[in-house]
């Protein structure tokens, strides 16, 4: 007695598994650029906050007063992220940036738009959002967004 004939059948196993096994490596890779992504946005927006933070009027520092001046700290905030941006994988397509300067008064907390969080000092909120294209997001017609938020104040020396 010997072992049945079964002819083909690893053949068989090996052409309904090997569907299974790329569709599985391609979203390892895809995961992987995601991340990759996220990490580069993440570390750009932390940058363009810190430059942004920065952009304090002098002249009123020198009374005493801490105050951020918008416009520049905008400007800044949007030319580090482009700037660090400009290299990676997501370095052709423009990122959505958003950039709030809080300025707020002694008596009252401002809100953070994004997160509900009280800022009592002048601070510096900037978010940016990017479309990483991958394989599967081909395939399937829509690319992922990959968000990124940090915040910088500008608090008093003690």
């Amino acid at each position: 007695m010997g072992l049945p004939r079964c002819r083909g059948a690893i053949a068989l196993q090996v052409v309904l598994f090997l569907p299974v096994m790329l569709a599985l490596l391609a979203i390892v890779f895809d995961l992987g650029a995601v991340f990759l992504a996220r990490y580069q946005l993440q570390t750009a927006v932390d940058f363009a906050a810190l430059a942004a933070a920065q952009d304090v009027d002098l002249t009123l520092l020198a009374d005493g007063k801490r105050v951020l001046l918008a416009g520049p700290a905008k400007e800044d905030a949007t030319e580090m992220i482009e700037a660090n941006l400009a290299g990676t994988r997501g370095g052709g397509v423009a990122p959505e940036v958003s950039v709030t300067v809080h300025n707020p008064s002694t008596a009252e907390p401002d809100r953070d738009a994004w997160t509900g969080k009280p800022i009592w000092q002048p601070t510096v909120c900037v978010r940016a959002r990017i479309p990483v294209t991958t394989l599967t997001a081909v395939l399937i017609g829509q690319s992922a967004i990959v968000e990124a938020h940090a915040d910088a104040s500008v608090l008093e020396r003690r």
